[in-house]
């Protein structure tokens, strides 16, 4: 089938607006459930399989916007996270160059879901950590604090919650997306 090509349909941006608003929801309903002092956010998977359907511009947007969503519901803001979790999107939309992905067959080959877990990893590991870093920069936080509770510990939460929750939702987002083209 090859790559999935950038969608600029009506119905692409109303993904895009149900799936940040589902985003910032999911994001709050879970942010007074507390793992190793940080907040659980399984929503995550939510946005690294939106993000691997609809590609990197779109997982960026949904990160960011996402992001700013629940620090509005929590009544606060956080420019530097916003921009790491549009930054978790980011990467986990490089899943449309994956080759042959998305399959025609509708199942993943096992490098494509390797790939897709690589991608999740990555993304909440290098998103969160440069929002750490700047944290540290322009808060003054101090580096282990920053970089290791906010940034290396919830990555790992992140990731583990996405293990189970996210191959599931990509193939849903997957087969949504392909009715649309």
């Amino acid at each position: 089938m090859g790559m999935l090509r950038p969608s600029y349909k009506k119905r692409t941006w109303i993904t895009l607006a149900v799936a940040t608003l589902l985003y910032s929801l999911f994001s709050y309903a879970t942010s007074d459930i507390e793992i190793a002092n940080n907040s659980f956010r399984p929503a995550i998977a939510l946005l690294s399989a939106f993000a691997g359907v609809y590609g990197p511009v779109y997982g960026f947007i949904a990160g960011f916007l996402g992001n700013i969503g629940v620090d509005w519901l929590n009544n606060q803001f956080w420019w530097n996270w916003s921009l790491g979790n549009g930054i978790i999107g980011l990467l986990c939309g490089l899943m449309v160059y994956v080759p042959e992905y998305p399959p025609k067959d509708g199942k993943l080959t096992a490098m494509q879901w390797v790939m897709f877990l690589i991608f999740i990893m990555v993304g909440n590991y290098v998103g969160l950590t440069f929002a750490a870093v700047l944290d540290v920069l322009l808060d003054r936080i101090p580096f282990p604090q920053a970089v290791f509770g906010s940034a290396i510990t919830p990555a790992t939460i992140n990731f583990l919650s996405s293990l189970v929750l996210a191959p599931p939702l990509l193939m849903i987002l997957l087969n949504w997306r392909m009715k649309e083209d």
